[in-house]
Order: structure tokens, then C-alpha cells, then sequence
């Protein structure tokens, strides 16, 4: 898609991007270019294929909040040391 400088000066001034007279006539060129790219996209088969909008399987990371392999006797320690407890947890101000 050919485009014109008059469309580059009004996409920047919408970006509040100010471009000069070299930056005008790269920009001119390579919008182009990637709008010429979109036509080709257009023009592909895409009946019968199911849309997503995740490209990747996404899996959860996070995992219980467990205690595992602290011994009893450092798990004492670290609450005899902490300013606040309550059984197994140590106290902290609320920050919300």
C-alpha cells in the first residue's frame, strides 16, 4: 500500500510524535511495507481453522503454599525471632 506524507504527519501528530523530513520518508516506506504485509495476511485461507488468542499452552506455575524441608527446631527459631506470631505464621502490619 503506497502511502503519502501527508498520512506519516498525521499518524504522528495522533502518536504526538514530531518526525522530521528524513524520519518522514523512512517511516513512509516501512508503514508501507507492513500494511503491504497485512494485505498478503488477508488473502490467506482461514476457513475451518479455529481462533485463539493464546498461541502457546499456558500452564500454571505457582504452586501451594507449603512448608517443606524446614526442620521443626529453625521453624521455632525464625518465630521466636519474628516481633509478632500467631501458631505457625509470623504477624506483619496490613499493607492495603
Amino acid at each position: 500500500m503506497q502511502l503519502n506524507t501527508k498520512q506519516i504527519e498525521h499518524v504522528a501528530k495522533l502518536a504526538r510524535i514530531e518526525l522530521n523530513s528524513e524520519e518522514k520518508q523512512k517511516f513512509t516506506k516501512d508503514l508501507g511495507d507492513i500494511l503491504d504485509y497485512f494485505e498478503k495476511l488477508k488473502r490467506l485461507e482461514t476457513t475451518g481453522i479455529e481462533p485463539t488468542s493464546q498461541s502457546i499452552e499456558l500452564k500454571n506455575i505457582f504452586r501451594a503454599d507449603e512448608i517443606t524441608g524446614c526442620p521443626e527446631d529453625v521453624q521455632k527459631n525464625i518465630l521466636a525471632n519474628a516481633p509478632d506470631g500467631s501458631g505457625r505464621f509470623i504477624k506483619v502490619n496490613k499493607i492495603l
